[in-house]
């Protein structure tokens, strides 16, 4: 049989990982285990992927086959077959091991047992390719097309016959099985080998992760097309010897996951967006889309904080939220605010006056109200500011108060002695120097108690006697 590598050591290709990704994985008995997972086309230019551990190695041990179902003939397989991996395309018979280097890739290489691995082959036009652990072990030059279409898809056993799938079984394990409408690179392969996937990466068409309690008797396709298997045989579920970390999608340094062109490598920083990237188009939003590290970008952003204002709850950044803020862009206003005798509501609470004096009950405290006494008449012209009956054009009553603030007394009425103050408050209205009360003709300033008596008819001096 050709051989076309040198002897590769499986172990010291192995991987270490850095997290645990299942909990349980497919266990193959090595008595006619396998799963069925039915037919479909991934196309001529293909990927297939997987964990595997062998417990122990046989003679022949089938990790893939893909079969014409009452014939036996492959179009696709992969196992390790006395002591040679053999790699399958378009096979004539339905023998393994008959048809190296013609249309199966064979190579020599020790396998140990009780050693978790990854493998993968890769096929287009002009190559086939066979990785261990994302290692090239060897290629494939113008490989033949496998014509998949109605072949059976299965892993962990072979039939012979195209009925009976009793041949060349896996004693052991797998996991993270795949397969991709691409012929991956060695880079794409070993980005992804060692993380779980979600299913929604591009290129996938099926993932069977094998990730289910023990007893369930299906393996459920996780990408986009429900390739559902079917767990034939003993084949069962039984606690993972596979470490791999869980991707959550967009996690992946060297994956594209959203197809934007960049990947986190390249300093995506959200690969499950594809709006995001280092050339997206920045909007006022909480999503750095450029992936500078900045939200602000240029836009309004008054209190200087890591936020535009359009996004910012708190604008001025005085801790009131702009929701309750009554000034959202001015720090020295918020709920609570120490409050002044101002025009300025400094505390939020719709009132200015806060416990400060407010003569005339109108809202403004008197500090800045000019109109103290609310009578219309600003406190400047005001000649009584606390005083609303007095001001400037107020109605005028005869008494002692300059009620129109026009600077006199009489306002038009009686002043007989005119001294400025009208009669009707005047105690001596003649001014005679003898007060209203003892003038026996208060109107005449000759008449008072006291003045010189004449001889005539006039009671000048009051006693009553001529």
């Amino acid at each position: 049989m050709p051989r076309l590598l040198a002897p590769v050591l499986l172990a010291a290709l192995l991987v270490p990982a850095s997290a645990t990704a299942q909990t349980y994985a497919a266990i193959f008995d090595g008595y006619a285990d396998y799963i069925d997972f039915g037919v479909f086309d991934p196309g001529a230019e293909f990927t297939a992927e997987a964990w595997v551990q062998f417990n122990s190695v046989t003679d022949w041990n089938t990790v893939f086959e893909v079969v014409q179902l009452g014939t036996g003939i492959n179009a696709f397989y992969l196992g390790y077959n006395l002591g040679d991996w053999e790699f399958e395309l378009a096979d004539t018979t339905v023998w393994e091991g008959d048809s190296c280097g013609v249309t199966a890739l064979c190579f020599t290489s020790p396998v140990s047992p009780l050693t978790p691995h990854h493998v993968a082959v890769t096929r287009d036009a002009s190559e086939g390719r066979f990785y261990i652990n994302g290692n090239l072990i060897i290629t494939w030059p113008t490989p033949p097309d496998p014509g998949f279409g109605t072949q059976n898809w299965t892993i962990g056993a072979d039939t012979d016959n195209g009925l009976d799938f009793t041949s060349d079984p896996l004693d052991g394990y797998m996991a993270e099985v795949r397969v991709w409408d691409t012929a991956r690179t060695q880079g794409e392969i070993l980005t992804t080998m060692n993380y779980g996937l979600t299913g929604m990466e591009a290129g996938l068409v099926a993932l069977w992760d094998l990730d289910h309690p023990p007893g369930t008797p299906t393996a459920d396709d996780l990408g986009p097309n429900g390739y559902d298997g079917v767990l034939m045989g003993d084949t069962d579920y039984a606690p993972t010897p596979f470490w791999t970390l869980q991707s959550q999608g967009g996690d992946i340094p060297g994956l594209d996951f959203d197809q934007d062109g960049y990947t986190p490598l390249d300093g995506d920083c959200d690969d499950a967006d594809p709006t995001v990237n280092p050339v997206g188009v920045e909007a006022c939003d909480l999503v750095d889309s450029n992936c500078d590290g900045d939200l602000v970008d240029g836009f309004p952003n008054v209190d200087g904080d890591d936020l535009p204002d359009c996004v910012d709850a708190d604008n001025d950044n005085d801790g009131d939220p702009d929701l309750t803020d009554c000034e959202p862009l001015d720090p020295t206003i918020y709920t609570g605010a120490p409050e002044s005798c101002d025009l300025v509501d400094s505390n939020c609470d719709g009132e200015l006056v806060d416990g400060f004096p407010n003569a005339d009950g109108d809202g403004l405290p008197d500090c800045v109200d000019d109109d103290v006494d609310g009578d219309g008449d600003p406190d400047a012209t005001d000649c009584a500011p606390d005083d609303p009956a007095i001001y400037n054009g107020a109605p005028e009553d005869c008494d002692a108060i300059d009620s129109d603030c026009d600077g006199d007394l009489v306002d038009g009425y009686d002043d007989t002695d005119a001294d400025g103050d009208p009669d009707c408050t005047d105690p001596d209205d003649d001014a005679d120097g003898d007060p209203d009360v003892t003038d026996c003709d208060d109107l005449d300033a000759a008449i008072f108690t006291g003045a010189p008596e004449s001889c005539d008819d006039i009671d000048s001096d009051c006693d009553g006697d001529l």
